[in-house]
């Protein structure tokens, strides 16, 4: 808080009675007392305000304190919650390697039946010759299925009939 002062010129008094220059000597004294009790009063509200300056600047810090250690425990407890679902995160990982592995090996082992499978039976029957015609031996559903048809005039259950009968 700076003041700029107002001084007073003090101008050379004209020849004059001794009255009137005692009496401007102790004009001239009277403000030169008001300045310096104006400056003195200054100077004790500054440093008044200093020193609750100082008192909030150190509460501020303490703040500023308990703001950090607030702030490094918060760090602290994300980066344990952070590991910890790292870890749970590679478990759960494992874990699904793991099923999708026997899950793989189940279908190879499937698959390696179903082969085999086809293989026995094409040693079994094996696949006819290119351009020779396919006879069908008769099974028993079959033949009891063309014993139905001879029996009701020859006609035969047709899908694309809509449910009629279609002639054999």
């Amino acid at each position: 808080m700076s003041r700029q002062y107002q001084h007073s010129r003090l101008s050379p008094a004209p020849p004059s009675s001794a009255s009137d220059r005692d009496r401007r000597l102790s004009d001239a004294l009277r403000q030169v007392r008001s300045m310096f009790d104006t400056i003195g009063e200054e100077t004790r509200t500054m440093r008044q305000g200093s020193g609750t300056n100082d008192s909030k600047v150190r509460q501020y810090l303490r703040e500023l304190e308990g703001v950090r250690e607030q702030l490094t425990a918060l760090e602290t407890r994300h980066r344990m919650a952070k590991e910890k679902y790292e870890t749970e995160i590679r478990q759960l990982k494992d874990e699904i390697d793991v099923v999708r592995q026997q899950q793989f090996r189940e279908q190879r082992d499937r698959d390696q039946r179903q082969l085999q499978q086809q293989q026995q039976l094409q040693q079994v029957f094996p696949p006819p010759a290119p351009g020779s015609r396919i006879q069908r031996s008769p099974t028993p559903d079959r033949e009891r299925d063309t014993r139905h048809w001879a029996q009701h005039g020859g006609l035969r259950p047709s899908s694309s009939a809509g449910g009629r009968t279609a002639p054999i």
